[in-house]
């Protein structure tokens, strides 16, 4: 029997990694001590967590015909994850971002993402939910995302968001979201029209309710943090394993809270993305 799959949309871009002793202030230096590339990109790495974990994996992935393009559908291929729907873009940049990490393992981001890389949405067709068990976007994509998240609530598909950013199109979206997972910074109020809002707060856990139901508070696990660029992406991933499992809404929380945990102890958004089994090494020993 297969395992489940999730169909992505959204970011995946090639990291360069910025080593600083503290993240500067405005108008402040920094002196750089540590340099070095790595795929990333939030729908990339969230899917890449997925296959680590044992689901499968598609990506609706756009990258340019450039080196960086190709070191993001390498990354992705050996990880298991399906390219059959992506595209390269002729004469096109593949996205980027810069990461600015601390001592303590804290980071900043600077991202660029071409027009190129957009999927539009006459780019995207119902035949592409075949099969799939779970849909996951970034909503950055507002029109291919609303056409896909409509043809997976007629067929009864999850629909599991990030959204770290509110776009033009972003309210038209919620309405078809049934799991949205946000980092705390995204605004609650406009959060109301999904059914499960789940919102991360780094070291300090996640909290999460359905609707009818209690507000609930996870604590965070313990981690020796050495980076932590992927624990969002990897947050995501665990919530969306625990998901498909049938799991209630505590156990998805406190899942997804030990795999961001395991994510930290690594550099980079996919070099600690852990396996099944080193998560629930990491719940045997952490908080309950």
């Amino acid at each position: 029997m297969n395992p489940p799959k999730i169909l992505g949309l959204g970011s995946a871009c090639w990291d360069t990694l910025l080593e600083v002793h503290d993240l500067p202030g405005p108008g402040g230096k920094a002196e750089l001590f540590g340099e070095c590339g790595l795929p990333g990109g939030q729908v990339a790495s969230v899917l890449v967590g997925c296959c680590r974990l044992g689901l499968g994996a598609a990506m609706l992935l756009r990258t340019g015909d450039d080196p960086a393009g190709a070191r993001v559908r390498a990354a992705l291929a050996a990880a298991g994850v399906d390219l059959t729907h992506g595209r390269i873009v002729a004469a096109a940049a593949t996205a980027t971002a810069y990461i600015l990490r601390d001592s303590a393992g804290e980071r900043a981001v600077i991202w660029r993402a071409p027009d190129a890389m957009a999927v539009a949405a006459d780019d995207v067709a119902a035949a592409m939910l075949d099969g799939v068990d779970a849909l996951f976007f970034d909503g950055r994509d507002g029109g291919a995302c609303l056409r896909l998240a409509q043809w997976a609530r007629a067929r009864s598909i999850p629909v599991i968001a990030d959204l770290d950013c509110v776009y033009p199109h972003t309210a038209a979206l919620l309405p078809w979201i049934d799991h949205l997972v946000a980092p705390a910074e995204f605004p609650l109020a406009a959060a109301a029209p999904c059914p499960t809002v789940v919102i991360t707060h780094g070291r300090n856990g996640a909290e999460g309710h359905e609707h009818g139901g209690e507000r609930l508070h996870l604590p965070a696990f313990p981690a020796a943090v050495v980076d932590t660029t992927g624990a969002g992406d990897a947050f995501h991933a665990g919530y969306i394993f625990a998901l498909l499992q049938g799991w209630p809404l505590p156990a998805r929380l406190r899942f997804a809270n030990a795999t961001a945990a395991c994510a930290c102890e690594a550099v980079g958004a996919q070099a600690g993305l852990p396996t099944r089994l080193q998560v629930d090494a990491r719940l045997a020993c952490g908080p309950a």
